[in-house]
């Protein structure tokens, strides 16, 4: 898609712009509501910019991008999603300042970003973290380390 767009902008236009005129010019040309997409119209964008996509990669896409309760996908959200840098899309995540408090178990879930006041960039829990391990986590080490020589 980046390569697509790519090969379609020009000096003047960015891909940022030429996506988003793409979406403007099919939602006026169908009627359609400013700023939103249905997925005929997000079929509709990517056959004019030579990239086929079937009706089953329109769904992953909306269901990872998000869509309203009448089924259309924010423009805006996808431009921006699609184009920006890893790196720029995780900093637009969630994050909780401070670790877990001991006994908030609604809290324990929490998959985001975490920003500890020593460290300088936000932290993640692990990708095989345990939920059920924080109240574990929480409790104070048994002591039972002794001093060799």
């Amino acid at each position: 898609l980046k390569k697509k767009l790519a090969a379609y902008a020009s000096f003047n236009q960015t891909e940022r712009d030429l996506l988003q005129s793409a979406f403007e010019s099919v939602s006026r040309e169908r009627g359609g509501v400013e700023g939103l997409c249905t997925r005929a119209e997000f079929m509709e964008v990517f056959s004019r910019l030579g990239v086929r996509m079937s009706p089953a990669i329109v769904d992953a896409m909306f269901g990872k991008y998000g869509e309203d309760r009448t089924g259309r996908m924010p423009v805006d959200l996808f431009v921006t999603a699609v184009l920006s840098s890893g790196n720029r899309i995780i900093a637009m995540e969630e994050r909780r300042v401070g670790a877990y408090k001991a006994g908030d178990k609604a809290g324990y879930a929490f998959a985001g970003r975490i920003k500890y006041w020593p460290c300088r960039k936000g932290v993640y829990a692990p990708s095989n973290w345990d939920p059920a391990l924080t109240t574990r986590s929480a409790r104070a080490p048994k002591a039972g380390l002794s001093l060799e020589y």
